[in-house]
């Protein structure tokens, strides 16, 4: 039987890592034939094959001379990448989870390689609420959280969202589970060997504040090392003072941790009148595109999620617009027409002055403490 022709996408570290895994472990039934590049930038061989432009590679595509195409890239540009090939006609597109770059030889397997659902997109962030509900309570949580009633998420009604998501685009770029503490749901090893499962290119991390690492049973970060999944610390003041100790755990157990910048300041930027310009406010905010999945649904933002608490808050009606959340299970639409519209503002934005914020030192307000001021903008 013919052995299946492949062209290595990218000839950097990654197209020589295959390269090397190739030469050493003589998988039956594949040949690499070449790399292929965006740019032949004169290179004419490398470690034993030779290198053509994307031109060159889609005619021995069409040819039959390459049968399909490992894309050996940094993950962020997988999607750019498959998009690029898919135009020259190329359909037949493989990769190699990110994460597994990182293994040695003897522990590397070409069945490790996957394959990409063309001509589906690919979803480039993704964040989900473990538990609404925190342990730190920040004054002004963006996310409402040190006001908002307990409640965690419904893991059947996960895994059935994000099997819908798989079926919508091939991958997703990052995924966050966070909250709220994520640490509080007793259930989320469950939820991070599902969403490896299912995605299984993702960069994956739990957003936490660590301050209730200590606490979490060992077989938690056993799950979490053998998913490749990571903690991304938030560090707000407390965090700070366990900062040592926290990093300390996740060397132990060999999970990786990433620690943001201090946050030891937080500012304010509603405006529960809603009297503001939804294309200014999306213009001139920060984290736009922070796709939000909830009960099956999603929307580039969690504000019209928590619209409901805001209104309670300040005593009037405040409503997301009809189309800022999107129904995900609807059979009507596909991957495509939801990344149009999460690129693009949705009437939530007018309750967000992203332009006049106003700036205060971190402290803590729990239920009871929390005033409307903690989120409102100031002129």
């Amino acid at each position: 039987m013919e052995n299946i022709r492949i062209a290595l996408w990218g000839n950097g570290s990654y197209g020589v890592f295959l390269k090397t895994a190739y030469d050493l472990l003589s998988p039956d039934g594949i040949e690499f034939v070449c790399y292929g590049t965006e740019k032949n930038e004169g290179k004419a061989v490398q470690n034993g094959l030779p290198v053509y432009d994307d031109q060159k590679i889609a005619e021995m595509y069409k040819n039959g001379e390459v049968h399909a195409l490992v894309l050996a890239v940094h993950h962020s540009k997988l999607h750019q990448v498959a998009c690029r090939l898919m135009l020259k006609g190329i359909f037949d597109l493989y990769y190699l989870p990110h994460y597994n770059y990182e293994l040695s030889i003897d522990e590397f397997s070409f069945n490790m390689l996957e394959r990409i659902d063309t001509p589906k997109p690919r979803l480039d962030y993704l964040e989900f609420h473990l538990a609404d509900h925190c342990n730190l309570n920040c004054k002004g949580c963006a996310h409402l959280s040190n006001i908002i009633e307990p409640a965690f998420a419904d893991f059947d009604q996960y895994v059935k969202d994000m099997e819908r998501l798989r079926e919508l685009f091939w991958g997703i770029e990052r995924i966050r589970l966070m909250g709220g503490e994520p640490l509080l749901n007793k259930e989320l090893p469950a939820y991070i060997e599902a969403t490896r499962q299912i995605f299984p290119d993702a960069d994956m991390y739990v957003v936490s504040n660590g301050l209730i690492l200590g606490e979490a049973d060992e077989s938690l970060f056993r799950i979490m090392h053998e998913n490749n999944c990571g903690f991304n610390i938030s560090q707000y003041p407390p965090t700070v003072e366990r900062l040592d100790h926290i990093r300390a755990i996740c060397d132990l157990y060999k999970v990786k941790c990433l620690v943001s910048s201090p946050l030891a300041v937080f500012r304010t930027c509603t405006d529960p009148a809603g009297e503001q310009n939804p294309e200014d406010s999306y213009a001139k905010c920060d984290v736009t595109h922070c796709t939000f999945l909830r009960k099956g649904t999603i929307s580039n933002c969690i504000m019209p999620y928590i619209l409901p608490k805001y209104s309670e808050l300040y005593g009037q009606k405040m409503e997301p617009g009809e189309n800022d959340i999107i129904n995900i299970h609807d059979q009507n639409i596909d991957g495509l027409w939801i990344l149009e519209k999460l690129h693009k503002p949705i009437e939530s934005c007018k309750y967000c002055n992203p332009a006049k914020t106003y700036v205060y030192e971190w402290d803590t307000a729990p239920k009871g403490k929390a005033r409307p001021e903690d989120w409102t903008y100031r002129e």
